[in-house]
């Protein structure tokens, strides 16, 4: 099996946190790259496979209704990309953990270097300070009554650190004296890390899924004519831009509301019925 698709499998797993999630991924870009009608230079370059790699991967993300700013409650880990949304990882591990540089990383991205770069920035301050605060929330006994007060929180919910107390705690150890001592140098520390080489096997059932996928026209022709529409230089065209765009987030937020209304009135209703 090509060496290409450890890497991008590699991607998909520390963008999608699911080994299934990734497998699927993986699978359907790359029996795409096999019916997309490109030169073999082009099937072997890497920034093009994490384009399409990329693109799966939101789908696979989407049909579960996780978007790319999606944030959750996690548990405290001491894996840094357990913390992120998944914008955040997918920049991330395209700007710092692929053998690609900026530019390329960009066009895996479907945005300018500048973007690109701003977006691994700022992914790079959320892997260290998640990393930073794992520090703090594992320290015995807690550094300061704050720290104190959140990990009580987080017992009290299945050790679950929900977002708003993340952001809060975050906000304190950046200028509390007794956690600086901690906070900091776990910051500088994680970015270290970064730097290792990221390389995942490839299971035998993906190589096997693949080969079976790749030698069926019809099969592979219908996942590349999934990926949609694609630029001028052949890159899918990227299934985030709605996730980025204000109206598309009033949307979404909308229907929550209403969700959440619907939900609460049949709550109302159920409570009505069983006080009679």
């Amino acid at each position: 099996m090509d060496d290409s698709v450890g890497q991008v499998l590699a991607y998909a797993l520390m963008v999608t946190r699911d080994l299934t999630m990734s497998c699927d991924a993986v699978h359907d870009a790359m029996a795409a790259a096999s019916c997309l009608d490109a030169t073999a230079s082009r099937r072997a370059d890497l920034p093009w496979l994490l384009s399409l790699t990329r693109t799966e991967c939101l789908r696979q993300l989407r049909a579960r209704g996780v978007f790319i700013d999606t944030e959750r409650p996690v548990l405290p880990s001491a894996d840094p990309l357990d913390a992120l949304t998944p914008g955040d990882r997918d920049a991330l591990v395209l700007m710092r953990r692929t053998d690609v540089d900026a530019v390329e990383a960009a066009l895996a991205m479907g945005c300018s270097e500048g973007e690109a770069r701003r977006r691994g920035d700022r992914a790079e301050r959320m892997w260290s300070d998640a990393a930073a605060l794992h520090a703090l929330l594992t320290a015995h006994p807690p550094v300061c009554p704050v720290v104190s007060q959140v990990v009580a929180e987080t017992s009290a919910v299945g050790g679950v650190l929900m977002p708003a107390a993340r952001r809060r705690l975050q906000r304190h150890a950046g200028t509390c004296g007794r956690c600086r001592p901690t906070f900091m140098p776990a910051r500088s520390d994680s970015l270290e890390l970064l730097d290792i080489p990221v390389r995942v096997p490839v299971p035998q059932h993906l190589e096997q899924r693949l080969q079976l996928t790749c030698d069926d026209p019809v099969r592979s022709a219908h996942l590349a004519e999934r990926l949609g529409e694609l630029d001028r230089h052949g890159f899918p065209v990227p299934l985030d831009r709605a996730d980025r765009d204000p109206a598309a987030w009033v949307r979404r937020g909308a229907i929550a509301a209403a969700v959440s209304a619907a939900l609460l009135v049949v709550g109302l209703v159920a409570a009505a019925l069983l006080s009679r």
